[in-house]
């Protein structure tokens, strides 16, 4: 899928070749059947290894309002001539990130205390699944922190440590797919604090997503108390075998 474009612009996406058998494959060509989409660089005389990967960029150029659809065909030899194609979708719609909210204001915090949101990822796309791979985060990173991801109740464990946080490559479907975030402000002393969080994505065109977060802090004071009544607590009379 392609991004959605204005009449008379350009925009890129890119395909993935994989060899996935045990001899060596020689791309010799590529064409599109629509002269609004066309191959970056050179497909001819490629050989890909077996298991090897090689990617082609395309771009698709506007000429007219309204959905266009193509189809790419990579022409190539194995133990013989074959021919693989993919349609090409400029109907807009391709796999992108959102989050809900895009900001957070986590209020005022005692310091010493700690309060905390949830943030919603899901792909505004309708054609093909997201891949969250990742979060880092930039600010005052020591005053806040995250949870781990959850779908429907079950945490996706994060590796590495705050603020860069790895993932295992974490699918979203288009429609009602979704994961939490648990964002939260616990600080160590008073101020003001801000914090962007950045969440990584194999989108092409939007690799990464970012949330501002911020928090204010502010001291409580020595705690006093009080006891009532002092002294002493008298029960007064009590019959035997009752309690008062």
């Amino acid at each position: 899928p392609f991004e959605a474009t204005p009449v008379h612009s350009t925009t890129r996406s890119e395909t993935r070749a994989t060899n996935i058998t045990w001899r060596p494959v020689s791309l010799t060509g590529a064409r599109t059947s629509d002269h609004a989409f066309t191959v970056q660089g050179n497909a001819n005389r490629q050989e890909v290894a077996p298991g090897g990967t090689i990617t082609l960029p395309l771009e698709f150029a506007a000429r007219a309002s309204g959905p266009t659809v193509g189809r790419l065909e990579l022409d190539y030899t194995s133990d013989r001539p074959r021919a693989s194609d993919v349609v090409l979708d400029a109907n807009g719609g391709r796999p992108t990130l959102a989050l809900a909210p895009v900001a957070l204001d986590l209020g005022r915090v005692p310091v010493g205390g700690k309060i905390q949101q949830e943030v919603r990822l899901s792909n505004a796309g309708t054609v093909g699944d997201l891949h969250v791979t990742g979060l880092t985060a930039t600010g005052d990173v020591a005053q806040f922190g995250v949870r781990e991801l959850q779908r429907a109740g079950v945490p996706i464990p994060w590796t590495g440590a705050w603020p860069a946080l790895g993932l295992a490559p974490t699918p979203l479907a288009p429609g009602g797919d979704s994961l939490a975030l648990g964002v939260f402000f616990e600080p160590t002393e008073v101020g003001d604090f801000q914090a962007t969080l950045h969440l990584h994505n194999d989108d092409p065109f939007t690799p990464t997503r970012s949330l501002t977060v911020i928090g204010t802090a502010y001291e409580v004071g020595a705690c006093r108390w009080r006891l009532r009544p002092a002294g002493a607590l008298d029960f007064g009379n009590v019959p035997p075998g009752w309690g008062a």
